[in-house]
């Protein structure tokens, strides 16, 4: 179960962020979709763990620049597509959880060597995080005017 619990700074911008786009989204206007939305921003900011435990894997392939880039996609597709707000909140917040962790890593480590492990070592990670934050602005902004 400790597997599940992440850091406390994680909770807070995920908590931060969360209440930010449920005010912009809805504008104040309370409905009941806000309850599924915060349900599927709980199990976005968890996925990786869940699937990573589920699955069992020693070195997990879900924390690549392919799979971030598969989710990218998936998450302009399915707030594009869908009108479920639960599905929205999930890719959102597994986005916000990528991004977490490559900063993290990048100030620990002053790199992103793991992310980009066997696929190019010529990579500028403060302009990668940077293409990044611009990416997962257009995804929110997306979210809050769809």
């Amino acid at each position: 179960m400790k597997r599940f619990i992440l850091e406390t700074k994680v909770y807070g911008w995920a908590i931060i962020y969360t209440i930010l786009t449920i005010l912009l989204h809805w504008r104040f206007n309370f409905a009941f979709d806000i309850g599924a939305f915060i349900v599927g921003a709980v199990i976005g900011l968890h996925l990786l763990e869940i699937i990573e435990a589920l699955l069992n894997l020693p070195k997990s392939p879900f924390r690549t620049v392919i799979a971030q880039g598969l989710v990218t996609l998936l998450t302009i597709f399915v707030l594009t597509s869908s009108r479920l707000y639960i599905g929205k909140s999930v890719v959102l917040l597994l986005n916000l959880r990528y991004i977490y962790l490559q900063q993290d890593e990048y100030k620990r480590q002053k790199s992103l060597e793991k992310w980009f492990s066997g696929i190019t070592d010529r990579i500028q990670p403060r302009s990668y995080l940077i293409i990044l934050y611009i990416i997962f602005l257009f995804e929110t902004l997306l979210f809050i005017i769809t």
